[in-house]
Protein backbone atom coordinates (compact mmCIF):
# COMPACT_ATOMS: atom_id res chain seq x y z
CA UNK A 1 0.00 0.00 0.00
CA UNK A 2 1.08 3.11 -0.96
CA UNK A 3 0.74 6.57 0.76
CA UNK A 4 -1.16 8.66 -1.26
CA UNK A 5 0.83 11.56 -0.54
CA UNK A 6 3.86 10.03 -1.77
CA UNK A 7 3.01 10.55 -5.37
CA UNK A 8 4.64 13.74 -6.96
CA UNK A 9 3.70 16.06 -9.30
CA UNK A 10 -0.20 15.57 -8.73
CA UNK A 11 -0.47 19.55 -9.32
CA UNK A 12 0.80 22.24 -9.32
CA UNK A 13 0.11 22.88 -5.44
CA UNK A 14 1.98 19.98 -4.20
CA UNK A 15 5.00 20.45 -2.70
CA UNK A 16 8.42 19.12 -4.20
CA UNK A 17 8.68 15.54 -3.83
CA UNK A 18 11.71 13.83 -5.17
CA UNK A 19 12.31 12.78 -8.86
CA UNK A 20 9.42 15.90 -9.14
CA UNK A 21 11.19 18.56 -11.45
CA UNK A 22 10.05 21.48 -12.74
CA UNK A 23 8.73 20.57 -16.44
CA UNK A 24 7.51 16.84 -15.58
CA UNK A 25 3.70 16.65 -16.49
CA UNK A 26 1.67 14.93 -14.15
CA UNK A 27 0.81 11.97 -16.40
CA UNK A 28 4.83 10.74 -16.50
CA UNK A 29 4.71 9.96 -12.87
CA UNK A 30 2.85 7.36 -11.55
CA UNK A 31 3.63 5.64 -8.19
CA UNK A 32 5.60 2.51 -8.05
CA UNK A 33 3.56 0.04 -6.64
CA UNK A 34 2.02 -0.44 -9.85
CA UNK A 35 2.28 -2.91 -12.41
CA UNK A 36 2.34 -0.60 -15.45
CA UNK A 37 1.08 -2.50 -18.26
CA UNK A 38 1.20 -0.67 -21.36
CA UNK A 39 1.43 -3.48 -24.15
CA UNK A 40 -0.24 -6.43 -25.16
CA UNK A 41 2.50 -8.96 -24.05
CA UNK A 42 2.13 -7.31 -20.57
CA UNK A 43 -2.20 -7.12 -20.97
CA UNK A 44 -1.51 -11.74 -22.09
CA UNK A 45 0.85 -12.09 -18.69
CA UNK A 46 -1.64 -10.30 -16.40
CA UNK A 47 -4.23 -12.25 -17.84
CA UNK A 48 -2.27 -15.33 -17.46
CA UNK A 49 -1.53 -14.48 -13.68
CA UNK A 50 -5.12 -13.91 -13.16
CA UNK A 51 -5.70 -17.82 -13.58
CA UNK A 52 -3.59 -18.42 -10.41
CA UNK A 53 -4.33 -14.94 -8.14
CA UNK A 54 -6.83 -12.19 -7.91
CA UNK A 55 -5.67 -9.30 -10.10
CA UNK A 56 -6.87 -5.76 -10.00
CA UNK A 57 -6.75 -3.40 -13.11
CA UNK A 58 -6.99 0.30 -12.90
CA UNK A 59 -7.93 1.93 -16.24
CA UNK A 60 -6.58 5.61 -15.54
CA UNK A 61 -6.23 8.48 -16.98
CA UNK A 62 -3.60 11.03 -15.61
CA UNK A 63 -5.35 14.34 -16.77
CA UNK A 64 -8.96 13.51 -15.66
CA UNK A 65 -9.85 14.96 -12.34
CA UNK A 66 -12.30 11.98 -11.41
CA UNK A 67 -9.46 9.71 -12.09
CA UNK A 68 -7.50 11.96 -9.82
CA UNK A 69 -9.98 11.21 -7.38
CA UNK A 70 -10.16 6.90 -8.12
CA UNK A 71 -6.19 7.60 -8.55
CA UNK A 72 -6.35 8.21 -4.52
CA UNK A 73 -9.00 5.92 -3.73
CA UNK A 74 -6.64 2.81 -5.31
CA UNK A 75 -3.53 4.01 -3.43
CA UNK A 76 -5.61 3.24 -0.09
CA UNK A 77 -6.22 -0.42 -1.42
CA UNK A 78 -4.27 -2.89 0.81
CA UNK A 79 -3.76 -5.18 -2.94
CA UNK A 80 -1.18 -4.61 -5.55
CA UNK A 81 -2.78 -3.39 -9.00
CA UNK A 82 -1.67 -2.88 -12.47
CA UNK A 83 -2.38 0.02 -14.06
CA UNK A 84 -2.98 1.35 -17.48
CA UNK A 85 -2.51 4.77 -18.80
CA UNK A 86 -5.68 5.36 -21.12
CA UNK A 87 -3.99 8.40 -22.42
CA UNK A 88 -1.00 6.23 -23.46
CA UNK A 89 -2.35 2.65 -23.98
CA UNK A 90 -5.61 2.65 -26.40
CA UNK A 91 -4.33 -0.61 -27.98
CA UNK A 92 -4.48 -2.24 -23.94
CA UNK A 93 -7.63 -0.66 -23.63
CA UNK A 94 -9.24 -1.95 -26.33
CA UNK A 95 -8.19 -5.53 -25.99
CA UNK A 96 -9.11 -5.47 -22.36
CA UNK A 97 -12.59 -4.48 -23.18
CA UNK A 98 -12.69 -7.08 -25.76
CA UNK A 99 -11.37 -9.96 -23.23
CA UNK A 100 -13.63 -9.19 -20.63
CA UNK A 101 -16.96 -8.17 -22.61
CA UNK A 102 -17.19 -5.07 -20.17
CA UNK A 103 -17.35 -1.38 -21.85
CA UNK A 104 -13.98 0.60 -21.55
CA UNK A 105 -14.52 3.35 -19.25
CA UNK A 106 -12.17 5.88 -17.28
CA UNK A 107 -11.43 5.54 -14.29
CA UNK A 108 -12.36 2.11 -14.28
CA UNK A 109 -11.51 -0.85 -11.49
CA UNK A 110 -11.86 -4.54 -13.34
CA UNK A 111 -10.95 -7.56 -11.36
CA UNK A 112 -9.72 -10.24 -12.82
CA UNK A 113 -10.02 -14.21 -11.72
CA UNK A 114 -9.65 -17.32 -13.79
CA UNK A 115 -8.29 -14.89 -16.95
CA UNK A 116 -12.08 -13.06 -16.87
CA UNK A 117 -13.48 -10.07 -15.48
CA UNK A 118 -15.57 -11.08 -12.76
CA UNK A 119 -16.23 -7.18 -11.27
CA UNK A 120 -15.68 -3.69 -12.50
CA UNK A 121 -16.31 -0.07 -10.96
CA UNK A 122 -16.05 2.81 -12.66
CA UNK A 123 -15.79 6.70 -11.92
CA UNK A 124 -17.40 7.93 -8.39
CA UNK A 125 -18.05 4.07 -7.89
CA UNK A 126 -14.55 3.41 -6.94
CA UNK A 127 -13.63 3.28 -3.46
CA UNK A 128 -11.50 1.40 -1.15
CA UNK A 129 -14.33 -0.53 0.67
CA UNK A 130 -16.00 -1.39 -3.07
CA UNK A 131 -12.49 -2.75 -4.18
CA UNK A 132 -11.62 -4.73 -1.40
CA UNK A 133 -15.06 -6.40 -1.05
CA UNK A 134 -14.63 -7.19 -4.54
CA UNK A 135 -11.44 -8.80 -4.14
CA UNK A 136 -12.50 -11.18 -1.20
CA UNK A 137 -15.14 -12.60 -3.11
CA UNK A 138 -13.10 -13.06 -6.16
CA UNK A 139 -10.61 -14.90 -3.65
CA UNK A 140 -13.22 -17.47 -2.68
CA UNK A 141 -13.03 -20.26 -4.20
CA UNK A 142 -16.33 -22.30 -4.76
CA UNK A 143 -16.14 -25.68 -2.75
Amino acid sequence: MVNAARVPCWGFNTPRVAGCSWGNVKRDILPTHYDHIASIADLDRLFDESASRVIILFNHDPSCPISARAFREMAQVSHDAAIVDVSRSREVTAAVARRTGLRHESPQVLVLSDRRGVWSASHFAISVAAVEQAVNLASQKPE
